[in-house]
């Protein structure tokens, strides 16, 4: 169950010493905050700039030393950052030095072009104007399903499953809740295919979906941490959801930087395998933005009558 206890929130709310973290992901949305189970990780550019969690006395934050290993950037001492009682000015550091080291590393090393496309996308949809009107916030990201609680008998889903978005559809339905929607993304063509392709986790996600104690375990889940997050200021919106809907989930796609003439896509979305436990959707721009709104999910038959892609 992904949320915080008490104790962890109030330490993030004003007053608390965690407050000072907070302000700075609220105030540079470059930052992104994920609520885990009872601690906290921070992403910048798809990465994790910060993870933060309890220790014995008080939390422990923690760098990936990955990123600096090809740098000669010395990096923060995060146990005396953290035994300082750290202002925001001193986490202000600390976020632009782990900027510099991981900017290097994304350009040099490894880039993330997928995670950092759905940062884009979280901002759109919980911040700003956008975030305002959109029809959908986001909830979490890279969810994943353990492999000790997955009952299937396939050798496919021995390492477990991730998704890459779970989001709140923010129109109230008939019976008072919510409707749930399931977000896959895939930066350029060559994502589409193989065992992470389009045709993987719309299987995923249909098996994922027929598993009832699984599907209320996540729903439970992104209520309290929807909630969470309104509360610290992560989502802009007044309305917190206290239930998911009965409806049957969305799984909408974003299929980023798709090159009109190459065939796969057409492909992948004509030999998807057959599914009933979703309503499957294909996002499209909303004149260039990243902003979720219904009108331009499209069903499959509507991408076909209003750009051709299918045949």
């Amino acid at each position: 169950m992904r949320a915080l206890l008490p104790k962890f929130l109030i330490d993030l709310k004003a007053g608390g010493m965690l407050h000072p973290i907070l302000e700075c992901v609220q105030a540079d949305r470059t930052l992104d905050l994920q609520i885990r189970k009872n601690n906290i990780n921070i992403y910048y550019r798809g990465g994790n700039i910060l993870k933060v969690r309890p220790a014995r006395h008080g939390y422990r934050a923690e760098f990936n030393q990955n990123y600096g290993r090809k740098t000669a950037i010395s990096l923060p001492d995060l146990k005396q950052v953290m035994k300082a009682q750290p202002s925001r000015t001193l986490w202000q550091d600390v976020f632009s030095t782990h900027k510099v080291v991981m900017d290097h590393y994304f350009v040099n090393v490894r880039e993330k072009a997928e995670r950092e496309f759905q940062q884009l996308i979280i901002r759109d949809n919980n911040f700003g104007k956008t975030g305002a009107v959109s029809d959908y916030s986001i909830c979490d990201i890279e969810y994943n399903v353990n492999k000790k609680r997955i009952s299937w008998n396939s050798s496919e889903q021995a390492k477990g499953m991730q998704f890459d978005m779970v989001a709140v559809r923010r129109h109230q339905s008939a019976d008072g809740g919510h409707r749930l929607a399931m977000i896959e993304v895939k930066y350029g063509d060559g994502a589409l295919e193989g065992n992470a392709g389009l045709a993987a986790h719309v299987t995923d996600m249909q098996k994922f979906l027929s598993d009832n104690a699984l599907v209320k375990k996540l729903k439970d889940s992104m209520v309290d941490v929807y909630s969470q997050k309104i509360e610290l200021g992560l989502i802009e919106s007044t309305q917190a959801t206290t239930k998911f809907s009965d409806e049957i989930p969305l799984m909408i796609l974003i299929l980023a930087n798709h090159e009109p003439n190459d065939p796969r896509l057409r492909k992948a979305l004509t030999n998807l395998p057959s599914f009933d436990k979703m309503e499957l959707r294909v996002a499209i721009g909303s004149f260039m933005g990243y902003g979720l709104f219904d009108h331009a999910l499209l069903t499959l038959e509507d991408l076909n009558t209003r750009v051709g892609m299918l045949y």
